[in-house]
């Protein structure tokens, strides 16, 4: 979860964003999205640890601390897969 496989960035249009990635192979996979507020191309934090920007993993589980792989993977078995997040 450290180290994508693929990073994406778009913009935010009508409150929303679709991005795509491409070339997957079929497996379990895990995505984090945050907004780039100060446009610094990090996740910016306070001085305890606390995000300063929205974010946000799939299934939409929100806990103290990071989002884990375990909470927020889906499965990749078909060309076709389409997610909501909510930040």
């Amino acid at each position: 979860m450290k180290k994508p496989i693929q990073a994406k960035s778009t913009l935010i249009k009508n409150g929303k964003i679709i991005v795509k990635f491409k070339n997957i192979t079929n497996g379990e996979y895990s995505i984090i999205c945050y907004h780039d507020k100060n446009n610094n191309k990090q996740m910016d934090f306070n001085s305890n640890g606390m995000p300063l920007e929205d974010y946000g993993s799939f299934n939409n589980k929100m806990s103290y601390g990071p989002p884990n792989f375990e909470d927020s993977k889906f499965l990749v078995k078909d060309k076709n897969v389409s997610l909501i997040i909510k930040f």
